[in-house]
């Protein structure tokens, strides 16, 4: 009698349960390829084709979600979906990414011709920059020279190496 009543409630609140679970279907084009999308909060998430289309299912229907859509040079955007929209079987979230805008500091580039030139036989074999010296790593047929230059391109040092 017992089992009877516990299997008579089962399959009475089965079909509850299985309407609770339906998810919605999120979906879309943002024009870009591969940009990320994710349930913020949580490790879910999808990321666009090479079209620029996604699709991405969502259970949880009670309580608002934030879709983070990401992609490198364009900035985050948040959208907020509340409970409400989330009834429908599907809804269709379509925009265009902006461009992100990036402000580097000035850079100076001099030229300057006769700043280091090689004998036959030498080889320049590295180049670096510390400061205000210059360190320049020279091959020859018989030993390697490690030079150090003023910012004018004088030696102030030599070693053999």
């Amino acid at each position: 009698m017992e089992m009877k009543r516990f299997c008579l409630l089962f399959l009475f609140f089965l079909p509850f349960a299985v309407i609770a679970q339906t998810p919605v279907k999120i979906f879309g084009n943002l024009g870009l390829e591969n940009v990320n999308i994710s349930v913020l909060n949580t490790q879910y998430g999808t990321s666009t084709d090479a079209r620029g289309n996604y699709s991405l299912l969502l259970f949880a229907k009670d309580k608002p979600i934030n879709l983070l859509y990401s992609s490198i040079g364009y900035c985050d955007t948040v959208v907020s979906l509340i409970p409400k929209a989330l009834q429908q079987d599907s809804l269709n979230v379509s925009f265009r990414m902006r461009e992100k805008e990036y402000d580097l500091p000035e850079a100076g580039v001099v030229a300057n011709r006769d700043f280091y030139r090689t004998e036959r036989g030498r080889r320049i074999a590295d180049i670096a920059f510390a400061d205000d010296r210059i360190l320049v790593l020279e091959n020859r047929k018989d030993k390697s020279n490690l030079m150090v230059l003023n910012a004018e391109g004088e030696t102030v040092s030599q070693a053999c190496v």
